[in-house]
């Protein structure tokens, strides 16, 4: 029995108190036919979805989307197609232990994501946070969780919406 989601239901419009839509996962999707159903969805609605579609969704949608997972890819810079995402609040680039990602220097281009509530930076082989993190200041939770930090600026102190930061299995020294 196929359980895959190949469209966006139609019905999902009469939610008339969804919050968010997420579409992770669902690799079988069909951008096209559900192109409909998500142009008239509320867009207030957030919409999350895998680097992975962000392409195959129509231009004209992409504003739609405001949360984006990119994982087990093993990064060394941002993809192009997300920067112009200024609508994103959702930013996972986490992977585990055996898929890292390869930063080293923090994305100075997140830096233009400025709607930013969530950024998961988990073992991106980050070595420091550059004072421009305060840009960020929507903030509520940053993951930087498992990176070679040894230490965070005195700006981190600026982000005042931020509720949770994550810095396990990290050795500060200041």
């Amino acid at each position: 029995m196929n359980h895959k989601l190949l469209q966006i239901p139609k019905e999902v419009v009469k939610c008339t108190n969804l919050k968010h839509l997420n579409l992770l996962k669902n690799e079988n999707v069909n951008w096209k036919q559900s192109s409909e159903t998500l142009s008239k969805l509320n867009p207030k609605i957030g919409i999350y979805v895998s680097i992975y579609d962000l392409d195959s969704i129509p231009k004209q949608l992409q504003s739609k989307i405001t949360g984006i997972e990119i994982l087990k890819i093993a990064l060394d810079k941002i993809p192009d197609n997300i920067i112009h995402q200024k609508q994103l609040n959702y930013l996972d680039f986490s992977c585990d232990s055996y898929d890292k990602n390869n930063f080293t220097i923090f994305p100075t281009e997140l830096f233009r994501l400025t709607n930013l509530k969530y950024l998961n930076l988990k073992y991106c082989q980050i070595k420091s946070l550059p004072q421009e993190i305060l840009k960020l200041k929507k903030l509520t939770k940053l993951n930087l969780s498992y990176n070679q930090l040894t230490s965070l600026p005195t700006e981190i102190g600026t982000l005042t919406h931020l509720k949770i930061l994550d810095l396990y299995n990290r050795h500060l020294s200041n």
